[in-house]
């Protein structure tokens, strides 16, 4: 009885149609949502992007002196992270000792820093921060402007090749971690809120990897001055 069939074969339900207006709300209410979380999920990347290529442009767009100011500053944060991380300072100096490596220009083999850092009882982070900055001057930063000016453009470049292949990665790391995410709200957990909270901490140690992998690059950098005769 709740169904009439009229002549031009239409059938008419007050229950379908309400089961069908109803099954369509909930449609449009997942769509909706989707939309909603690919718009959460871009505003993510929206952020670390704006993060990360301010401090690439840091560097491509920095003097001499401004990445002179920039590689101190990356090279103090790495020793006082170290700093934090070591509670034995003689095995600190130790680990500094045996990652922050060099080239001997002349058999082009790696050489370790060897007994360059020593602890001492008298030493403190300020000061052991200024003993590897000292020591990279001196491999590096000579006086001489040529040789300065070529280490900042070594530098330049290495540091853009660091921070562009890290990028790739972390990209790439993300897309993973969305489809992963994606699996968890069969679990009543929110998708967008851990992909928010697990994508920042990737990005985070991404960041710290770089700066590691920048300043142990660093020191294998040696500019040479070729003067013609």
């Amino acid at each position: 009885k709740m169904i009439k069939t009229f002549p031009d074969g239409e059938i008419h339900s007050k229950s379908l149609t309400k089961a069908i207006t109803n099954a369509q709300k909930m449609v449009e209410a997942t769509n909706f949502d989707v939309r909603k979380q690919l718009i959460e999920y871009d505003d993510v990347l929206r952020q670390q992007r704006e993060v990360f290529f301010e401090r690439r442009e840091q560097i491509l767009n920095g003097e001499p002196k401004e990445l002179y100011s920039l590689i101190k500053k990356n090279i103090m944060e790495y020793v006082d992270d170290k700093f934090n991380v070591f509670k034995d300072k003689k095995e600190l100096c130790g680990y500094l000792n045996e990652t922050l490596k060099t080239v001997d220009l002349h058999d082009r083999t790696y050489k370790t820093a060897k007994d360059v850092f020593v602890w001492r009882e008298s030493m403190d982070l300020e000061q052991l921060q200024g003993e590897v900055w000292n020591y990279f001057k001196k491999l590096i930063m000579a006086e001489d402007k040529n040789a300065f000016d070529m280490a900042c453009l070594i530098s330049k470049n290495q540091m853009l090749y660091t921070y562009d292949y890290f990028w790739q990665v972390h990209i790439n790391d993300m897309d993973k971690l969305k489809s992963e995410i994606s699996l968890r709200s069969y679990a009543q957990k929110k998708p967008a809120v851990e992909y928010a909270e697990e994508g920042f901490e990737m990005f985070d140690n991404m960041i710290h990897e770089i700066d590691t992998q920048i300043v142990q690059t660093l020191f294998l950098l040696r500019p040479v001055i070729v003067i013609e005769k």
